[in-house]
């Protein structure tokens, strides 16, 4: 959900358009990957970290969407 309101957000501030979040069912017989691992879990077994927060990493997607379409 937050990736989706930064996504939104974004696109609104990059590209002046709105965009929909469309929420859809769980499957009754899914496990998420959020019941089972951990950050730390996976900061123990893959010692890399991004060199560009998600914001600015979401904001470069849309910026190259935008040039693309110019």
């Amino acid at each position: 959900g937050d990736l989706a309101l930064l996504f939104q957000r974004l696109a609104r501030e990059v590209h002046g358009r709105e965009i929909e979040i469309v929420d859809t069912p769980a499957a009754a017989d899914k496990t998420w990957p959020d019941r089972y691992t951990t950050i730390e879990k996976a900061r123990a077994r893959f010692p890399w970290y991004p060199a560009r927060s998600l914001e600015e990493g979401v904001r470069a997607i849309l910026e190259a969407i935008e040039s693309e379409n110019d």
